[in-house]
Formats: C-alpha cells, structure tokens, sequence
C-alpha cells in the first residue's frame, strides 16, 4: 500500500510507502518523518461537512481519533487555512468541529483534506 503525499519543501505530491514512519521526497529527496503517532483506519464513508452554513457531501478516507482525511468535489474558492468545519460522520457517531491542516488537488475536480478534529464545545 501506498498514501499520496505533499512534500513540505518543494510542495510536490509523490507516493509513500505505509510501512515506515518516514518517506523521502521523490523530487528533492526531503525526509518527512510520519508525526501522526496514532494507527490510522481506512474506509469509504459518507459524511459532510459546513462551511459557511452550506452543507459539502465528502467521503472519509481515513480516520484516527485526532483526525480524517476526507476527499469532496473541488469548491470554487478553496478552504480557508485553518478553517473551523462543523463535520458530521454518522456512521462514526462523530459530530464535532474539525479544522483544516492541509489540502489538496486529488484529480481534475477532487479535493482531498486533512482535518483535526478539536474538542466539542460544552453547551450550558
């Protein structure tokens, strides 16, 4: 198995191997060392996100307990950096806010993200 990355450094994807906790930039050979730290799952499950009170179908590609990656249609305006998403995955039981840390082109007109999820607010 491989997972597509983005290089830091001279901001190319290129292809990982899963069976290490690093991978070398295939363009500049930059080492990134894998800082997860937590076994991630794959799936293929539907969930959604908001935006600026729209509603934006995704597919879950990934997932850990920090985290997804989610892959949606291509937008017309990229996310924000740093952008706070209500993200709802009902087969997961998750429905918290998340905030985007990386994202990018996955085909001709597909996004792929990376989201944290952070701590649900307490309601009083």
């Amino acid at each position: 198995m491989v997972e597509l990355r983005v290089c830091p450094e001279c901001n190319k994807a290129f292809f990982k191997g899963l069976d290490r906790g690093y991978a070398i930039c295939s363009h500049c050979r930059y080492v990134l060392w894998d800082q997860r730290g937590e076994e991630r799952t794959e799936g293929e499950i539907e969930a959604s996100f908001f935006i600026e009170g729209r509603e934006v179908p995704v597919r879950v590609a990934d997932f850990s307990p920090s985290g997804l990656k989610v892959v949606f249609a291509s937008l017309l305006e990229p996310l924000p950096d740093s952008a706070i998403l209500d993200v709802n995955v009902d087969e997961l039981g998750l429905h918290q806010p998340a905030k985007t840390v990386w994202q990018k082109k996955a085909g001709k007109k597909v996004v792929a993200a990376g989201l944290k999820l952070l701590e649900a607010k307490k309601r009083k």
